[in-house]
């Protein structure tokens, strides 16, 4: 009996090894750093966050919108990304349920910061 069990289980699971496998579509990815205004993904997806380093003096204020320009609609309030000389890294978060987004993911920034480095986290549709 316990042989019958163990096999079925075994067929179960090899047949079942295409749902199971692990599939990158569906985990959380970053885009390369950017310095200015980007469009990060075209498509549908979620958004989870972004980190920026700044230069230690400006603030850069950040943008999130559901198109493929700024003319898009915008996901949340201005996020301001405060800095000083001993706190250069900024990292928002939309905690554990990430944002959709339909038709592309477009950050838009300002600085007085020639270069903010910053690395978006989403994942694509």
């Amino acid at each position: 009996m316990k042989a019958k069990i163990t096999a079925l289980i075994l067929a179960i699971l090899i047949m079942s090894g295409p749902a199971l496998a692990f599939r990158p579509d569906e985990w959380m990815g970053y885009s390369t750093t950017k310095t200015a205004d980007a469009l990060i993904h075209t498509g549908a997806g979620y958004f989870y966050g972004f980190v920026c380093l700044t230069d230690a003096t400006n603030t850069v204020t950040f943008q999130v919108y559901d198109g493929l320009t700024n003319a898009g609609t915008q996901m949340f309030p201005d996020f301001i990304c405060q800095t000083s000389a001993t706190n250069r890294i900024c990292i928002f978060g939309v905690g554990d349920i990430p944002v959709p987004f339909d038709t592309g993911l477009f950050i838009d920034i300002t600085s007085s910061d020639a270069t903010p480095d910053y690395t978006v986290l989403y994942r694509g549709k």
